[in-house]
Formats: C-alpha cells, structure tokens, sequence
C-alpha cells in the first residue's frame, strides 16, 4: 500500500460530522468497524490513527536507511508525520510514556541515518 501525501483533499469543515454530534458519530464509528469486520469475517486488523502514524513513519525510515540519495522531501513527510504525531498522546499516562518512548526512538534513529552511508547488512 502506498501513502499519496503530495495531494490536497478538501473537505467543507467536517460538516456532516459536526452537525451529527460527538456521539452519534462515535456510535456511528463503532457500527462501521462492526459491519467491516462482519463483512471479513473477522480477518481484518484495525489499527489507532497513531498506529498508523507511526508505522508510516518507520516506513519513511526504512526506506532512508535503502537510499544513498538524500531525499529531502523524505525528511519533509517525515517532519509532518512526528508534528502529526505530536498531537495525538493517548490520555493514559502508561499508554503516553510507551508512546514517548517509541516515539523518541524513531525520531533519534531517522535522524542518526545517513542517505550517504548505506547502512551496513550482515
């Protein structure tokens, strides 16, 4: 799967959502993932927004890890993802320090990576 982050979608100030209220879209929310896991039979793996987030983000170092070309748009998405992240802390205060943490490797290992020394494979 490919994440397209070099397009704009423009949505009408949430309208649709904003007139339903809170709880009406997180019932609505909740029906949905129930009908999609129906539809698969339970097969389907949903992820957090975070998750999400953060899994691209290890994508964007994986790939800086393979390229020997510095990529700075690279390093751009990376920076709008950890801003993008940085607004999204779980309220639980386990939950926000293991996501500090894991959130703080990320960043120290996408910033250690070097695009003009291929990493080493043994």
């Amino acid at each position: 799967m490919m994440v397209a982050e070099d397009c704009f979608v423009y949505h009408s100030s949430g309208k649709t959502f904003a007139e339903m209220g809170r709880d009406r879209v997180k019932t609505l929310m909740h029906e949905n993932k129930r009908v999609l896991r129906k539809k698969y039979h339970g097969k389907i793996k949903l992820f957090h927004m975070r998750d999400r987030n953060m899994n691209i983000m290890k994508q964007y170092l994986l790939v800086k890890r393979e390229c020997t070309v510095n990529l700075y748009d690279l390093d751009y998405k990376f920076n709008n993802r950890l801003l993008l992240a940085n607004t999204m802390y779980p309220h639980n205060p386990v939950k926000k320090l293991i996501y500090y943490l894991r959130l703080r490797c990320l960043c120290s290992d996408f910033r250690q990576e070097s695009y003009s020394t291929p990493m080493m494979r043994y």
